[in-house]
């Protein structure tokens, strides 16, 4: 399945309500009456959204920290090449 967490939680609940819809197609018990709850659905994904915002946030910072490092690493040697040219 493609696309960002918080549409996957959404797909996710639509296919569990599908699921218990059909649930006697599985030889399982289907209650009487099964519906989706939209607030609920979207409570449930912003609660997921923002427990992984802050991972995401991280790791973003992190990876930005490494690419800062190499650039400066480069530039340093680059500098001590042209310097050593120079000398």
């Amino acid at each position: 399945m493609t696309g960002c967490v918080p549409s996957k939680s959404i797909i996710r609940s639509s296919r569990m309500v599908a699921g218990m819809k059909n649930a006697d197609e599985f030889a399982g018990n289907c209650p009487n009456s099964v519906a989706s709850n939209f607030k609920e659905v979207m409570d449930r994904m912003r609660r997921i959204r923002a427990r992984i915002s802050i991972r995401d946030a991280v790791s973003e910072l992190m990876e930005k920290a490494l690419k800062f490092s190499l650039a400066q690493h480069r530039l340093k040697a680059q500098i001590q090449y042209l310097l050593g040219m120079l000398y």
